[in-house]
């Protein structure tokens, strides 16, 4: 049986290359939300984050401690990854981000122990923050981002269907009561006063729905608060 331990959040920080930026909206017709999808690549990041990824890796690409490749084939390609880290924290320069998914993961390995990362990290900006990283694109600046903890699969780590409930669980009667004391059941609206993904966000609307607080997605994709605040 494998044994399961939980590992540190993902973290990485230092000054990124913002490839560029896709801007896009999310959600039903009358409730959309603005959505942007940022491609990062730092540099000279330590080879000790390949552990979040494999923990066979570094033993793969480097010669022990001399910090030397051991693969030198000019026609390999980096290394890539196709898991996603939701919920992350994110920061790009002085503004931040929280409820982020960063996916698309890329390593390119290096003589000195250090590896070129390459992610897509999705968030949800204001427009005046779309404006203020769209001059970025090309362009570097200070860049972080922290992942909660149990990221991974079943090989090291409960999967992500055990520790995504968990997560909805601790967020719901927070949610339930904006819902009911405001009286509106938009994922935007919700989504901003959780500070939380929009996935997430759906997710807790759908339960009340389930649970009869709201009502079901009319055609234009709004819902009613049908239950009342307890006194």
């Amino acid at each position: 049986m494998t044994e399961i331990t939980n590992r540190p959040p993902f973290k990485v920080q230092g000054i990124a290359s913002i490839k560029h930026i896709n801007v896009r909206k999310e959600g039903p017709e009358d409730d959309k939300v603005l959505a942007v999808d940022v491609k990062l690549t730092f540099k000279q990041v330590d080879r000790r984050l390949c552990d979040y990824f494999d923990d066979a890796l570094q033993a793969f690409l480097w010669r022990g401690e001399t910090e030397s490749l051991i693969v030198r084939n000019p026609f390999l390609s980096p290394v890539t990854y196709g898991n996603s880290i939701n919920s992350a924290d994110v920061q790009i320069g002085v503004h931040k981000f929280a409820g982020c998914d960063v996916r698309k993961f890329s390593i390119e390995p290096a003589d000195g122990g250090v590896i070129t990362l390459t992610c897509s990290v999705s968030l949800y900006p204001s427009a005046g923050e779309v404006s203020d990283l769209a001059k970025l694109v090309q362009d570097d600046d200070r860049v972080s981002i922290e992942g909660p903890p149990d990221l991974f699969d079943h090989e090291t780590t409960p999967s992500a269907a055990q520790i995504e409930p968990a997560s909805d669980d601790e967020l719901y009667p927070k949610a339930a009561e904006i819902v009911l004391k405001d009286r509106k059941a938009s994922i935007s609206y919700l989504q901003r006063k959780l500070v939380t993904g929009y996935n997430c966000a759906a997710r807790l609307l759908e339960r009340m729905e389930q649970s009869g607080l709201v009502s079901r997605m009319d055609a234009s994709g709004r819902r009613q608060v049908l239950a009342e605040i307890e006194a």
